[in-house]
């Protein structure tokens, strides 16, 4: 046993799947018992703006920083729960509220990994070339 497996036992990790899968029901309107830990995000009916929602919503949560790339890094709650708990620096129950001793009560967010994918095409008939 490593000192992460010492760190979190298996109601530890429990706890923290049942937290992850009430936030992802809470976003998808869906009972959590509906939801398969073992299945994919997007699978569950996530897209892009909800895992957004999704990753601000968890890390208001668990008081830490969990950026929407960890969410691919991690595709499904199981995956995602077990990496939260590997990160949690609390080792209490998840009721309490994180203390932070100094600096602001909100968790700063890194706006330079935010992106946006635009994209457009267009094909009109009886053009003679694309830039027609």
């Amino acid at each position: 046993m490593n000192a992460v497996e010492g760190k979190h036992s298996g109601g530890e990790s429990h706890d923290h799947l049942e937290a992850v899968k009430t936030v992802a029901a809470a976003i998808l309107d869906i009972s959590a018992d509906d939801l398969d830990p073992d299945e994919a995000l997007g699978n569950l009916g996530f897209d892009s703006a909800a895992l957004k929602l999704f990753s601000a919503r968890l890390s208001d949560r668990f008081g830490m920083r969990i950026d929407a790339v960890s969410l691919f890094a991690h595709p499904t709650l199981q995956a995602l729960s077990a990496h939260i708990a590997e990160q949690d620096p609390r080792s209490e129950s998840l009721e309490l509220p994180v203390q932070a001793s100094a600096g602001p009560a909100a968790p700063q967010t890194d706006r330079s990994r935010d992106i946006a994918i635009v994209g457009l095409a267009c094909r009109l008939p009886g053009a003679a070339s694309k830039e027609e």
